[in-house]
């Protein structure tokens, strides 16, 4: 970030959301062991297990671990196509073309039709909404694991 001025451009406000965002998770993110990261809070939650260790045929991902995505009557997410294409190598290249969309750095905000993921944003978002979309799920998944640390923190009553 810059010193001594504040950053008023539209990509600035978006950076510093992100950099403030990331400094705060790896505060939250820091001491994080294994026994931790894979405690379950429920039974057959999402998680990532090993793969024989899956609970649904769900699960995907390559080598040994997987995402797994719980209990049965939970819907496959959006991203299991994606994730299908990944994990039989499709390269980022061959995704992208797959799906229509540019693996090309973009510099341009107002540009329109960078939101053709299915399930997504509308297809006639500005790239500008895109980016802030994608802040946003960082923010709200960040949440999600500070909860999930604090509820490790005080499981059964013990304190640490």
């Amino acid at each position: 970030m810059e010193t001594g001025r504040a950053r008023t451009g539209r990509s600035d406000l978006l950076l510093d959301q992100f950099d403030c965002a990331r400094e705060m998770a790896q505060v939250r993110l820091a001491g994080l062991g294994d026994e931790e990261y894979l405690w379950e809070p429920a039974p057959d939650c999402w998680s990532i297990r090993r793969r024989g260790e899956a609970v649904t045929p769900r699960a995907f991902g390559p080598g040994d671990w997987v995402l797994d995505q719980g209990a049965p009557q939970i819907p496959s997410s959006e991203y299991a196509e994606v994730a299908r294409q990944a994990a039989g190598g499709m390269t980022v290249a061959k995704i992208a073309e797959d799906w229509g969309v540019s693996v090309e750095r973009v510099e341009q905000l107002d540009t329109i039709g960078f939101s053709q993921y299915p399930h997504g944003s509308h297809p006639d978002d500005p790239f500008v909404d895109v980016l802030w979309g994608a802040n946003l799920e960082f923010i709200h998944h960040m949440a999600e694991i500070a909860l999930l640390r604090d509820l490790w923190r005080t499981r059964a009553g013990t304190r640490g």
